[in-house]
């Protein structure tokens, strides 16, 4: 069992419903409780940051949660015990987990409000400058000349500056979460309206980096049309860079994608792994998606229609408060919660070129291990701990290959596993088999198409404009997509999720947290969204 906590032989067994990603097909899915009284609690799947099973590499460089408690402490809260476990790969946490003490909330409440006016130069100006001045740093550093004892250190200390990273990107997310909180107060005690949705239209339209990228990329396409033969070879299948320099236009394409993923292409399509090469190290996934939008209309367009919806909605609710007072107070509520879409984009997007900075020292030891007989090839690496790294034996590389092929095999069996979206509780042996599903209705609207199950950004090709996209949940590194789309359904995520504040910024309809849409919805399938009620319904099976 590929699992990266160890429970030990003894550990309370129970076995839970999981599906196969491929056909839908159930599996066992076992959990070794680290104590008996563990199962009688509720444990979440956190699909949005661990969609896959992460190797032991990134396991030990990934130290997002310690950065959740260093935000806290900063702004001098103090973090509930971090409950989690993981299963085969997949990190469960705790529903309604201990609390910080009331004091501490409070002190963290007089430091978020005093904090929170001064968020776009926080994060804009001071904290996301830092991440990326230091990603790169990690990134362009030579580290062929290091001696194994310097490159290990170097490996040793990424943790660290990966937990620092995430440190300044929860802040950012603790102040505008907080300055969006007093807004929903503020129109829960003043309007007739549903708060929380008076706020996401409150929030909409406001320029942010994932926008931006699809509008550079659309750009991009547009420019293509004027060349036939690039077009083709663009839309036909993976070109290389020498095919693409060969035609009529590809030299100019070549330098405008180079810049476009200089500036947007440091990340890959996962948060917790970073075994998964970035963009800028491998061009398929964004040559993949920059052909389906060959056939769309600009992104920017929806965003005007939200700006105007915004403002109309902003004048609406300002003159129907009594008293210059009452309107003054909104309107400075606003303009401290505005930032949130730009924030909440943004935020991932710097700790993603974070995270892939960190493959060019460990590629350079992979690169070393391979040249001494111990890894049969440089990304091998992924599968060992940063211990075994560190104490590797070279007169074990045979005993080390066996056990990194038992390691993969291990991991691709489970990264074709849907694990069960909650376990504990009484929640074993819970199956799907209903053709209607029940969600959260995250983007108003209705829409029906065929059902494209991309469970990977690499599988991005097989998305075709107005299909519905059917993922586990998505990121700001898939914001992309939704240029394509005609509605989104996801497994995973909430009201202020990823998949749903971007496909209210672009107007499609959005279901999330159905829990099981990739495994009940088969490819090419038949289905009707209806994003204002939160209910997908499969109306055929897929042609043939």
């Amino acid at each position: 069992m590929f699992n990266h906590r160890n429970w030990g032989d003894k550990m309370p067994r129970e076995t839970f419903i999981a599906h196969r990603r491929d056909n839908g097909g159930e599996v066992e899915f076992a959990v070794d409780w680290p104590e008996a009284a563990d199962s009688k609690l509720i444990w979440r799947w956190d699909a949005e940051h661990n969609a896959f099973p992460t190797t032991p590499l990134s396991a030990d460089l990934g130290h997002g949660r310690l950065g959740i408690a260093r935000a806290l402490q900063a702004m001098g809260g103090e973090p509930p015990p971090d409950r989690g476990v993981t299963v085969h790969g997949y990190r469960y946490a705790l529903i309604g987990g201990a609390m910080p003490p009331e004091s501490s909330t409070q002190i963290l409440r007089e430091t978020l409000a005093e904090l929170s006016p001064q968020l776009d130069q926080l994060w804009f100006k001071t904290w996301r400058p830092q991440i990326e001045s230091e990603a790169m740093e990690v990134w362009v550093r030579d580290y062929v000349d290091l001696s194994w004892a310097e490159l290990v250190d170097v490996l040793g200390g990424l943790a660290e500056v990966g937990a620092n990273h995430a440190d300044l990107m929860f802040r950012a997310r603790n102040l505008v979460t907080f300055s969006r909180t007093q807004l929903v107060e503020f129109c829960a005690s003043r309007f007739d309206s549903d708060p929380e949705d008076l706020v996401n239209r409150l929030l909409q339209g406001v320029e942010n980096v994932s926008l931006d990228s699809g509008a550079d990329m659309w750009a991009i396409a547009q420019k293509i049309k004027q060349h036939p033969e690039l077009l083709d070879l663009i839309g036909s299948k993976r070109p290389t860079e020498a095919e693409i320099i060969s035609v009529e236009g590809g030299p100019a394409f070549h330098e405008e994608i180079g810049e476009w993923l200089d500036k947007y292409g440091r990340r890959n399509g996962s948060f917790a792994e970073i075994g998964e090469p970035s963009w800028i190290e491998d061009w398929t996934v964004p040559l993949n998606i920059l052909a389906g939008y060959l056939e769309v209309e600009d992104p920017r367009a929806a965003q005007e229609s939200a700006i105007r919806q915004r403002e109309e909605l902003t004048a609406k609710l300002e003159t129907s408060l009594s008293s210059q007072e009452e309107r003054q107070k909104f309107l400075e509520l606003l303009e401290a919660a505005l930032p949130y879409l730009a924030v909440r984009e943004s935020r991932p997007f710097a700790l993603a070129i974070s995270r892939a900075s960190f493959r060019m020292p460990v590629l350079e030891a992979g690169r070393r291990l391979t040249e001494r007989g111990i890894l049969a090839k440089p990304d091998d690496i992924f599968f060992l701990s940063l211990e075994e790294i560190r104490s590797g034996d070279e007169s074990q590389s045979s005993e080390t290959r066996k056990m990194i092929e038992d390691r993969r095999q291990d991991y691709d069996h489970w990264r074709n596993i849907v694990p069960p979206a909650e376990i504990g509780g009484g929640t074993g042996g819970r199956t799907f088999t209903s053709r209607r599903l029940e969600g959260i209705a995250a983007s108003a609207g209705k829409a029906e198409g065929l059902a494209r199950v991309v469970m990977t950004l690499d599988q991005a090709d097989q998305l075709q404009p107005g299909e519905i996209l059917v993922t586990r949940s998505t990121t700001p590194l898939w914001t992309p997509l939704f240029a394509i789309a005609g509605a989104v359904v996801t497994d995973g995520g909430g009201i202020l999720s990823h998949c749903a504040i971007v496909a209210r910024e672009y107007g499609i309809p959005a279901v999330v947290g159905t829990r099981s849409a990739t495994h009940q919805i088969r490819d090419g399938a038949r289905i009707n969204v209806d994003g204002t009620e939160g209910v997908v319904q499969i109306s055929s099976a897929p042609a043939g």
